[in-house]
C-alpha cells in the first residue's frame, strides 16, 4: 500500500488518478474521498470538451490538489490511515496543508471538511505559518458545498441533455452544483459500477423523460429503481424532466412533480430556451 511520501509524488507527478486510488485504498470508508474523485472526473470532462477557460481550470485543481495534500496527512508512513483521524468520522478533524486559500471538501455525509490556509504567513508568529491549524468544520460560517447532480437518460437524447447542462453552467460556476453523466466514465473503468456509485452518491437525480427513457431496459432495472429506493428513503430529491411527449404517468416516477412547468415537453415550447430556463428556475429552488 502506498505511503504518504509515494502519494505525494504522484501528486506532484500529476499523476491525480493514481493518487486517489491510494488514499481511497487508505481511507476506504472516506466518503469525502470519492466527492473529490467526482470533482476530478468532471474537470477533466470540461477541459476535454473545452468547456473550461484557463483561469478556473487552474483555480479548480489547485484547491483539488490542497485538499489531497490534506489528506495524505492523514495516511501513516505504512501507508494505513488512523481511525481516530480520519476526516469523516466527526467532521471535526482538523488538518493542514501548505499554500494560501479556504478549500472546502463538503462531504457525502455532510460534515464539510474546512481548511483554513492563511494567504501571508509571518515568519515570527507561529500561529500565522502555513502549517497552522485549520479551522474546524461546524462553524455556521461554512458555505454548503455543491449538490451531485446524477443524469438518467437516453442516448437518443444525448442532444437534449447537452443543451441542459450549458443552462445548468452559471450554477457549475458558481459552485452550487458538480454534475455527472456517463461521458465522465474513464477508458478503462467498469461502467455499470461507475454508474451505481454515482447513483448512489447524488444529491439529485434528473430524469430525462422520453418514450426512448422509456424503453430502455438499463435504466427501468437499474437508474429507475435505484433513484425511487432512495427517493422513498429520503435521501435522494429526484426530478423527472420531460423532454419529448410519452406516457410516463403509470410509472414509478409518475408520481413526482416534473419540470418544466406542468410537465410541459421540452420539445413542445416554441422557444426551448424557456423551456430549460423553467427547468433551471426549478433546479434552483432545490438548491435554495
Amino acid at each position: 500500500m502506498p505511503d504518504k511520501t509515494a502519494i505525494k509524488k504522484l501528486i506532484s507527478n500529476n499523476r491525480i488518478t493514481e493518487a486517489l486510488n491510494a488514499l481511497k485504498t487508505a481511507h476506504p470508508q472516506n466518503n469525502d474521498l470519492l466527492t473529490l474523485e467526482f470533482q476530478w472526473n468532471a474537470l477533466r470532462r470540461e477541459e476535454m470538451m473545452g468547456t473550461i477557460g484557463f483561469s478556473d481550470k487552474s483555480v479548480r485543481t489547485n484547491q483539488l490538489i490542497a485538499s489531497l495534500l490534506a489528506f495524505c496527512d492523514l495516511v501513516e508512513d505504512d501507508g494505513q490511515a488512523p481511525a481516530q483521524t480520519s476526516p469523516s468520522s466527526t467532521g471535526s478533524k482538523s488538518t493542514t496543508v501548505s499554500g494560501s486559500g479556504n478549500i472546502i471538501i463538503q462531504g457525502v455525509e455532510g460534515s464539510p471538511i474546512n481548511i483554513n490556509v492563511p494567504t501571508h504567513p509571518t515568519s515570527g508568529n507561529p500561529g500565522s505559518q502555513s502549517g497552522s491549524p485549520a479551522t474546524t468544520a461546524g462553524s455556521g460560517s461554512t458555505p454548503p458545498g455543491p449538490k451531485k447532480i446524477f443524469f438518467s437518460y437516453s442516448k437518443f437524447d444525448r442532444d437534449y441533455l447537452e443543451q441542459l447542462l450549458r443552462h445548468l453552467s452559471v450554477l457549475r460556476r458558481k459552485g452550487k452544483i458538480a454534475a455527472w453523466d456517463d461521458h465522465q466514465i474513464l477508458p478503462g473503468e467498469e461502467w455499470d459500477d461507475a454508474i451505481r456509485n454515482q447513483l448512489t452518491h447524488a444529491d439529485i437525480i434528473l430524469m430525462l423523460v422520453s418514450s426512448d427513457f422509456l424503453a430502455t431496459d438499463y435504466i427501468w432495472d437499474v437508474e429507475i429503481k435505484t433513484a425511487m429506493d432512495r427517493h422513498d428513503q429520503k435521501t435522494a430529491q429526484v426530478i423527472p424532466i420531460v423532454l419529448r411527449p410519452c406516457s410516463w404517468e403509470d410509472t414509478p416516477f409518475g408520481k413526482l412533480n416534473g419540470l418544466p412547468s406542468k410537465a410541459k415537453p421540452v420539445s413542445s415550447y416554441a422557444d426551448r430556451d424557456q423551456a430549460w430556463l423553467e427547468v433551471v428556475k426549478g433546479i434552483e429552488r432545490l438548491l435554495n
